[in-house]
């Protein structure tokens, strides 16, 4: 025993030496692991917001042309509305006009970025905020946008509108020209003019969500271009 305490006396430096070399490799190594764990994880994000990005991108101009559409239909209604109200003659704008009533659009959102990042799990966006308004958006497409336009909108589109307009107006050409079938009893119709009104309700309404939804997809987008410049 005498003779292990005098070896230990004599030669701790060297076994203190020896046990930081370890430790310090130890620590080393995991440093080292965390820090390619923390690089990987770092360019996956990245990855996923560049396509979340381009994603985004052709969403706004979806939405876009669907806000310009929708408004070209909207401007067509009231002016029909007004030649009723006011019994103004028919002309060949009013008949393009008339011609000009049908069909509304359908929002798609791209979907694909985000199915991945759910997939790979929502918190491999490690900005708060940034994830917030992913979640946000993509509920609101899902929930308001896309939920109105197919049960509510397009109901009252075909099965309200369409159905009125084909039992009371001649279609010359879709999109070109269209004339009153009763020329005269057209500026009394209550029926025609009361569904006329209802669909400048409708498309007045989704005028605001295309309006909302390409503002929440341009500021998450102007959030992931900070994101991905202060990363660089």
């Amino acid at each position: 025993m005498k003779r292990i305490l005098t070896t230990l006396s004599q030669k701790w430096p060297e076994y203190l030496l020896e046990v930081l070399v370890i430790t310090f490799g130890i620590l080393g190594a995991f440093a080292l692991n965390n820090w390619n764990e923390n690089r990987i994880h770092a360019k996956k994000e990245l990855d996923y917001l560049s396509e979340l990005r381009k994603d985004l991108k052709e969403d706004i101009i979806d939405l876009n042309f669907n806000y310009d559409f929708t408004r070209d239909k909207l401007n067509s209604n009231e002016v029909v509305l007004d030649y009723i109200k006011n019994k103004k003659p028919l002309t060949d704008s009013i008949e393009y006009h008339l011609s000009n009533l049908l069909l509304p659009v359908h929002f798609v959102s791209n979907t694909s970025a985000y199915e991945s990042i759910k997939n790979q799990g929502i918190d491999i966006i490690t900005n708060d905020s940034v994830r917030r308004q992913i979640v946000f958006l993509y509920d609101w497409y899902d929930k308001h946008l896309q939920y109105f336009e197919t049960n509510d909108d397009h109901l009252v589109q075909y099965q309200v509108l369409m159905e009125m307009y084909l039992k009371k107006i001649k279609v010359h050409e879709i999109f070109r020209k269209a004339e009153p079938i009763d020329k005269v009893n057209i500026y009394t119709d209550a029926d025609f003019y009361n569904v006329l009104t209802m669909n400048s309700f409708y498309r007045n309404y989704m005028l605001s969500n295309y309006k909302q939804a390409c503002e929440l997809a341009s500021q998450l987008l102007a959030s992931i271009d900070q994101l991905i410049l202060a990363n660089k």
